[in-house]
């Protein structure tokens, strides 16, 4: 059930299906494993990055103390806490290595390479990602639209943001045909686009992605919701700038 509304991207309720099997489970270390895991992923899905690592970690704690460090059962973990080389490396020497795992790997690499602000190296890990996952997936894959966001991201970060846009857009088109109505992916996207249109001062067709973010992480996560006050602060924020335009041209 919890894999179930994970894949509906409904984290809530997977987070809680999860958190309660955790509680009831004690003594069987491969299910506390997966449980700690899952629930790390949940949390990175969310933006909650700390909680995320915090169960990646304990996952691996708990797998460690009964496997090889080289095991290859690990290497999703691996992967997830960001030991990523070493990750890629394990895929890359199994007799048969799985292509789309060594993309995601690449994937994860760019991300860091990001995070350090070593923008050409990781957008030459994301295309590798990319022409892997385009030459063994569907089209419609939502694993392809990531990775055009990857690479948008990338791009605003150089201060291209015409290029993101446009592949932010790619991304959108994808998850709109492959993604439920309320997953997160969807406002996130429309997010990105907003955020990249606003720094080009596009800003009426910037407030029409921050309406559909609003509206979509209102239903997905209820009115509360730390990312629901970050994007009203966003949408209004746009709407000042167009009052602002719309002044100064009278």
């Amino acid at each position: 059930m919890g894999a179930l509304m994970h894949r509906m991207g409904e984290f809530n309720k997977a987070e809680e299906i999860y958190t309660i099997l955790l509680e009831a489970t004690s003594d069987d270390h491969k299910e506390l494993a997966f449980l700690y895991h899952q629930l790390g992923y949940i949390n990175d899905q969310k933006g909650d990055l700390t909680t995320a690592l915090i169960h990646y970690k304990k996952s691996l704690e708990i797998n460690l103390a009964e496997m090889s460090p080289d095991d290859p059962s690990l290497s999703p973990t691996y992967s997830s806490i960001e030991q990523y080389q070493h990750a890629l490396a394990i895929d890359t020497n199994k007799p048969e290595p799985d292509q789309l795992q060594i993309a995601t790997r690449h994937n994860n690499i760019g991300a860091i390479l990001k995070d350090q602000k070593k923008y050409t190296e990781a957008l030459i890990s994301y295309q590798i990602a990319l022409k892997i996952q385009v030459a063994h997936l569907p089209s419609r894959s939502p694993l392809i639209a990531t990775t055009y966001t990857n690479i948008g991201l990338v791009h605003s970060f150089m201060g291209d943001k015409s290029t993101a846009v446009s592949y932010y857009v790619k991304s959108l088109e994808i998850f709109q045909k492959s993604l439920t109505s309320n997953h997160p992916s969807l406002p996130v996207t429309h997010r990105n686009i907003a955020r990249a249109l606003e720094d080009l001062q596009q800003y009426k067709e910037a407030l029409e992605h921050a309406t559909q973010a609003l509206d979509i992480f209102c239903r997905a996560f209820g009115s509360d919701n730390s990312e629901v006050k970050l994007n009203r602060e966003n949408l209004n924020r746009i709407q000042q700038k167009i009052m602002i335009d719309l002044t100064a041209s009278e």
